[in-house]
C-alpha cells in the first residue's frame, strides 16, 4: 500500500506539471460520458424500460389487424372471449386456473373527472377486464380490485384511481375510497387505489370495468387490445402461431366480421414505441457513442504521446532496477486517476496505451496508431455533423412552408361533449351555439369559430364519389382528409375563397347540401375544370358506409387556398373538403378566437365561459394556434438540437486531437526542421512539411466520414422532411465545415513550426 500510495503522488505531480494536457483528457471524457449518459436515461424510458412489477418482461399485447382495409388494431369483446377459452400459450390468474382467465383485454380512453373536491380535468383512463391487474399480479393498496360483478351492466359504476392521481387530486385521503365521483359525467364510486407508478396500460390514471354492453356486443366492433403473461413453455413466435391459428378458426366461423383478420402479438416496447421514435433514438445512441469514440480517441493519443516523452525516465527506472510490473503499475495508477476524474472510459484505452509500451520506443507504431486514431475521429465526426445538418435542413423545411392561414392572436380549447349528457344533435348544437356566444362576449375578441381539427392538426377520413364517375369498388373507393367547420371559420383563420365562396350561416339549413374545397381537391378530382358546381357522395370512413344512394349530393361552391391540416412536420398541402357543422355535427369541436390582445391573457375568460355551461366539463388544450404548430415540431426540435450539440462536441473534440497530433509530431521533429531551416528551407517549405501529413489524415477521415454517412443516414429517413438521406448540399457543408476545422488545427502546430530558432532546434537533444 505505502508503495501504490508513491505512485499515486507519482502520478499526480505529472499531471501538475502538465495541466492543460490532463484537463483536454478529463474534459474530453467528461464530454463523451455525459452525453452518452444522457441519451442513454432517454433510451432506457422508451426502449428498454419495462413495467414496474416482476416478470413484465413475460407481458405480450394482442391486437388484431385487415391489411387490406387499415381498419386498425383492435380485437371485438366476442372474439376476447373467444380467445380466453381457447388460447394455451399464457398464464392464468393466480387465484384462478380456469383457461378463461389467461387472457385479459383494455381499451383506453379520455376521462372527464369532476368532483367536488377541485376543477373538472382531463385524465388518461382506460376500461379493463375484471381479472386485468390480477394477471399482472398487482392489487390495490388501499381498497379492493374489480370483481366480475363490476364488470355487469345493472351493476354500480365504479373505478381505481392511480396512486399519483389520489395523491396530486385528493392529497392521499384514505377516505376517498368509497366517495362517488363524475367519469365522463356518469356518477362512480371509487373502490380502489393501485400501487405507487403503476399506469398500466400507457399512461392511465383511472380505470374503470370493461361492461359488455352496447357496441362492445358487436362482433364487428373492434377498440380492444388483449395481453397475457407468456406461459414458461411459451414463446412469442410459438403464441403468434397459436393465435394466427385461432384467428382462422373463427374467421371460418363468422366470415362476415373476422374475414382476413391478422392477429399481431408484441411486447410492450413494440407496442407502445413508434418505430420511428425507436429508429431516432437509436440514432442518437449511436452518435453519442461516436462521441464517445472520438473522446476516447484523443485520451488514447495524449496516453501514447506522454508514453513517448518518458521514454528516457522509464528507461533510467528500469536500469535502476524495476521490473516490468512495477513500470506497468505506475502507468496504470495514472491512468486511474484519469479516469476517477473524467470517467471510467478512459481506463481501458489507459491500459491499451501502456501495454504498446514495452520500456522502449513506440517508434513507427506509435505514429500510425495515433494517425489511424485522428483519421477514425474525423470520420465519426462527419456521421454526427450529417445526422445534425439533416435534421436542422428539415427543421428549416418545416419552418418555411407557409401555413395558409393567419396563425397569430388566436388562442383555442377542445371541447368534448358527452353522450351521457348531450344525447341529441339539437343538444349539442345548441351548446355549441351558446358556447360560441359567450366567447365572442369576452373583452378583446374580435372573431369565433370551430372547426372539428384546426391547422396542423389532423383531419377526419372521408371516403367520396364524384358525381358522374362509373360506380366504385368499395373495397377501392377514394379518401381524403376532411374538416367539419362553423360559418365563421374561414374569417377566423383570415382566409377568402380564390373560387366561388365560403360557407354561409344559411348552408345545410335549407335543404341544399354544400362543401367547399381546398385548391389541391379541385385539381385532383376535376384536372383543368372548374370545380364550382360540381357535385360530390361523402361520408366519414368511420361510419363504414360506402357511399352509395342513401347519401346527398353535395355541392361545390366554393375553392379555397391550400392549408397545411395534417402534421405540420410533414410541410404538405393534402387534399381537403370542407363541410358545414350543421351537417355533420361532432361531439367534439375546436372553440377558436382571434383577438387584439395577448391570446393567454384570456386563458381564465375561455375557462369561466365553458364552466359557466357546464360546470362538470373540463377545459382541454387551451393554447394558442402558434403553440399547437409549435408543438407539432418537438421531435424534430430536440431530436436535431442534440444532433447539433454532438456534433458540435465531435467536431471539437476531433479538431483538438488533429491538433493534439500534429503538434506532437512537430515537437517530434524539432531537430529536423531546425536543420532544414539551417540549410535554407523557405517558411513555405515548413509550411508544406507541416501541413502534409494533416492534409492527408483530413482527407481519409472525409472520405471514410462520407462512406459511413451514406450508409447510416437511411437511420433517419423516417425522420426527414423534404430532404434526402443522402442529400448532396449536406453532405458538401458537412466536408467544408470538417476541412475547416482541421486546417485551423493544422495550422497552429504549423505556426509554431515556422518560429523554431535552427540554433535552438540543433541543441533540443
Amino acid at each position: 500500500m505505502n508503495s501504490l500510495w508513491q505512485d499515486v503522488r507519482f502520478g499526480l505531480r505529472l499531471f501538475e506539471k502538465s495541466p492543460g494536457a490532463t484537463l483536454v483528457a478529463i474534459v474530453a471524457l467528461a464530454l463523451g460520458i455525459g452525453a452518452n449518459a444522457t441519451v442513454f436515461t432517454i433510451a432506457n424510458g422508451f426502449l428498454l424500460r419495462n413495467l414496474p412489477f416482476a416478470g413484465s418482461s413475460r407481458i405480450v399485447y394482442i391486437a388484431a389487424t385487415r391489411g387490406d382495409e387499415d381498419e386498425g388494431r383492435g380485437v371485438s369483446y366476442p372474439d376476447f372471449l373467444d380467445y380466453q377459452r381457447e388460447a394455451t400459450s399464457f398464464e392464468t390468474e393466480p387465484a384462478s386456473p380456469a383457461r378463461a382467465n389467461s387472457l385479459g383485454a383494455f381499451s383506453r380512453f379520455d376521462v372527464d373527472l369532476s368532483d367536488n373536491v377541485s376543477l373538472p380535468n382531463q385524465y388518461k383512463g382506460a376500461r379493463m377486464s375484471p381479472n386485468a391487474f390480477a394477471l399482472i399480479g398487482q392489487r390495490p393498496v388501499l381498497g379492493r380490485d374489480f370483481t366480475a360483478e363490476d364488470a355487469l351492466p345493472s351493476s354500480p359504476k365504479v373505478a381505481i384511481l392511480a396512486f399519483g392521481l389520489w395523491k396530486s387530486r385528493y392529497d392521499g385521503d384514505p377516505s376517498v375510497i368509497g366517495s362517488t365521483i363524475r367519469v365522463n359525467e356518469e356518477p362512480t364510486i371509487v373502490i380502489g387505489v393501485m400501487g405507487p407508478g403503476l399506469r398500466f396500460p400507457g399512461d392511465s390514471s383511472l380505470w374503470i370495468p370493461l361492461t359488455p354492453e352496447g357496441n362492445w356486443r358487436r362482433r364487428s366492433y373492434r377498440a380492444l387490445t388483449m395481453f397475457g403473461r407468456l406461459a414458461p413453455h411459451a414463446t412469442i413466435d410459438s403464441a403468434r402461431a397459436e393465435l394466427t391459428t385461432l384467428a382462422r378458426n373463427l374467421e371460418r366461423r363468422y366470415p362476415e366480421t373476422d374475414k382476413g383478420l391478422e392477429v399481431r402479438l408484441e411486447s410492450f416496447n413494440d407496442f407502445f414505441v413508434g418505430q420511428d421514435t425507436r429508429s431516432t433514438l437509436f440514432a442518437l445512441a449511436g452518435a453519442v457513442g461516436f462521441v464517445l469514440l472520438i473522446a476516447c480517441g484523443n485520451v488514447a493519443n495524449l496516453l501514447l504521446a506522454r508514453a513517448v516523452l518518458r521514454e528516457r525516465e522509464l528507461s533510467v527506472r528500469a536500469a535502476l532496477g524495476a521490473g516490468r510490473g512495477r513500470l506497468v503499475r505506475q502507468l496504470l495508477v495514472e491512468s486511474l486517476l484519469l479516469s476517477l476524474a473524467g470517467g471510467t472510459a478512459g481506463t481501458v484505452l489507459g491500459i491499451w496505451g501502456v501495454r504498446l509500451f514495452r520500456g522502449a520506443s513506440l517508434g513507427r507504431r506509435g505514429r500510425r496508431l495515433s494517425t489511424t486514431l485522428v483519421t477514425a475521429e474525423l470520420a465519426l465526426a462527419f456521421v454526427l455533423l450529417s445526422g445534425a445538418g439533416l435534421m436542422i435542413r428539415s427543421f428549416v423545411k418545416m419552418a418555411m412552408t407557409p401555413v395558409g392561414a393567419n396563425t397569430g392572436h388566436l388562442m383555442s380549447m377542445d371541447v368534448l361533449l358527452r353522450p351521457a349528457k348531450y344525447p341529441t344533435l339539437a343538444s349539442q348544437i345548441s351548446f355549441y351555439a351558446e358556447l360560441q356566444a359567450r366567447v365572442a362576449s369576452l373583452p378583446g375578441v374580435v372573431s369565433v369559430g370551430m372547426a372539428s381539427n384546426l391547422p396542423g392538426d389532423g383531419w377526419t377520413d372521408f371516403y367520396y364519389e364524384p358525381e358522374g364517375r362509373s360506380p366504385i369498388d368499395p373495397r377501392r373507393r377514394p379518401q381524403t382528409g376532411g374538416v367539419v367547420i362553423s360559418p365563421s371559420y374561414f374569417s377566423l383563420l383570415d382566409v377568402g375563397a380564390i373560387r366561388g365562396r365560403v360557407f354561409t350561416g344559411d348552408d345545410g339549413r335549407n335543404g341544399a347540401h354544400v362543401l367547399v374545397v381546398n385548391r389541391s381537391f379541385a385539381q385532383r378530382c376535376w384536372p383543368g375544370q372548374d370545380a364550382i358546381g360540381k357535385r360530390l357522395r361523402v361520408v366519414e370512413r368511420e361510419a363504414g358506409a360506402p357511399p352509395g344512394a342513401a347519401q346527398p349530393w353535395f355541392t361545390v361552391v366554393g375553392v379555397v387556398p391550400d392549408i397545411v391540416q395534417n402534421d405540420v412536420s410533414q410541410g404538405l398541402h393534402d387534399p381537403l373538403v370542407y363541410l358545414p357543422y350543421i351537417e355533420l355535427p361532432q361531439r367534439e369541436m375546436v372553440v377558436g378566437a382571434r383577438t387584439v390582445v395577448p391570446p393567454e391573457s384570456l386563458a381564465n375568460d375561455f375557462r369561466r365561459a365553458l364552466q359557466a355551461l357546464d360546470p362538470d366539463m373540463p377545459v382541454t388544450d387551451l393554447r394558442t394556434l402558434d403553440q399547437l404548430l409549435w408543438e407539432r415540431t418537438w421531435k424534430w426540435r430536440i431530436y436535431g438540437g442534440m444532433f447539433s450539440l454532438f456534433a458540435a462536441l465531435a467536431l471539437l473534440l476531433a479538431a483538438v486531437g488533429l491538433y493534439s497530433v500534429l503538434a506532437h509530431s512537430i515537437n517530434q521533429r524539432v531537430p529536423e526542421i531546425g536543420v532544414r531551416i539551417a540549410l535554407g528551407a523557405s517558411r513555405r517549405d515548413i509550411l508544406q512539411l507541416a501541413f502534409a501529413a494533416g492534409l492527408k489524415q483530413i482527407a481519409a477521415g472525409l472520405l471514410l466520414g462520407l462512406l459511413a454517412s451514406l450508409l447510416t443516414m437511411r437511420l433517419l429517413a423516417a425522420m426527414l422532411v423534404g430532404v434526402q438521406p443522402s442529400d448532396p448540399l449536406t453532405l458538401l457543408t458537412v466536408s467544408g465545415v470538417l476541412l475547416l476545422a482541421g486546417l485551423l488545427g493544422i495550422a497552429i502546430p504549423a505556426r509554431r513550426a515556422l518560429d523554431i530558432d535552427p540554433a535552438v532546434a540543433l541543441r533540443h537533444e
